[in-house]
């Protein structure tokens, strides 16, 4: 998946676990937003709030986990990745998602998991099955 530079990267990560298009998940988080807040004016910056997608991805199917702590994404990487799941990672301000060898976010797309947010601490993250296409 190849996202363009300047999306929202809570949509981001509910498309790719999702398989849905990155507006499908603005949606559908809009929608969320709306139903607590309706007078709220730019909806689209509720992207990122971590319970709206939290709770989109638990309808999924996805297990919120927590990592005792704020630990880098690089230990994060070593301790807690497991290649055949889907994972948001919940960082520093930021969302990415995790599966096989690939961490996708809005900003660069699909790269090789240690190329970004390295030092960036894991505040806590949710993990979905995934099976790689054949």
């Amino acid at each position: 998946m190849r996202s363009s530079i300047g999306k929202w990267c809570g949509p981001t990560a509910l498309a790719v676990v999702a398989g849905l298009d990155y507006d499908a998940a603005v949606e559908r988080l809009k929608r969320r937003k709306r139903a607590r807040r309706p007078t709220l004016r730019r909806i689209v910056l509720a992207a990122t709030n971590v319970a709206d997608l939290g709770a989109e991805l638990e309808l999924l199917g996805a297990d919120k986990m927590e990592t005792g702590g704020r630990v880098p994404l690089w230990r994060w990487l070593d301790s807690y990745h497991e290649p055949d799941r889907f994972t948001v990672v919940w960082v520093t301000g930021h969302f990415v998602t995790v599966y096989g060898a690939t961490m996708v976010d809005n900003q660069k797309g699909a790269t090789g998991l240690r190329e970004r947010h390295q030092r960036k601490r894991v505040r806590g993250f949710w993990r979905l099955p995934y099976e790689e296409d054949e």
